[in-house]
C-alpha cells in the first residue's frame, strides 16, 4: 500500500492516489484522494476495497503517518488485518507498490479522476511479466470484458456457458495460475 502524490489538483479536488497491490496476483487497485489524512485513507480502504474484495490478510506499507495513525491501526484490528511496514528510508521494502507508482505516473499524466478507472482496467488486463498471466486471471479467475471486446463481438472465453461449466473452468484456470 502506498500513496502517490501530490499530483496536480483535479476538478474534484483530488491530489493523491492510494495504491493497493496484491503481491501474489499483482492485482492493483488505485483510488483518488483529496488528502493523505489517515481518516481519509481508512475510509477509502473500507468503502472502496474491503467492501468489494473483503479484508486482506495483511497490509504492508511504508511508515508514513497516513498508514501508522491510530485510525488505520484500529481499522486493521477490527478487520483482523495484520499491519506490516517497511524499514525507514528503505523504499525497496515496499517495492511492488513503488514500482507500480512509476507505471501509473507514466500511464496517467493528467485527469486522474476521469482516467484512473480506465488506466486500472488496462493494467489489470495486461499480462504481468513475473506471473505470465493478467492480474484479472490471477485475482478473479477470468479475463475482463473490455470495451473493444464488446464492439467487435469477441467475448473472452467464447460462447456463453452454464454455471456448472463456468465454475469448473474457473477452478481449472485458478489451478493453472
Amino acid at each position: 500500500m502506498d500513496i502517490l502524490g501530490p499530483l496536480e489538483k483535479t476538478p474534484s479536488g483530488n491530489r493523491y492516489v492510494l495504491v493497493l497491490t496484491d503481491y501474489f496476483t499483482k492485482w492493483t487497485a488505485a483510488f483518488p484522494l483529496a488528502n493523505m489524512e489517515a481518516s481519509t485513507v481508512a475510509k477509502v480502504l473500507v468503502e472502496k476495497y474491503v467492501a468489494y474484495f473483503g479484508a486482506p490478510d495483511c497490509l504492508h506499507s511504508d511508515q508514513g503517518r497516513s498508514f501508522e495513525a491510530s485510525v488505520v491501526l484500529e481499522m486493521c484490528r477490527l478487520f483482523g488485518i495484520k499491519k506490516t511496514r517497511s524499514s525507514p528510508y528503505h523504499p525497496q521494502g515496499n517495492g511492488q507498490a513503488e514500482r507500480f507508482n512509476r507505471t501509473l505516473l507514466d500511464m496517467l499524466s493528467i485527469m486522474v479522476d476521469d482516467m484512473l478507472p480506465f488506466v486500472m482496467l488496462a493494467y489489470n488486463s495486461s499480462v504481468h511479466e513475473s506471473t505470465g498471466v493478467t492480474p484479472a486471471i490471477a485475482m478473479l479467475g477470468r479475463e475482463l470484458r473490455l470495451p473493444l471486446d464488446v464492439q467487435i463481438g469477441n467475448p473472452p472465453g467464447g460462447e456463453t456457458q452454464g454455471l456448472p461449466d463456468y465454475i469448473r473452468e474457473t477452478r481449472e484456470r485458478i489451478d493453472r495460475v
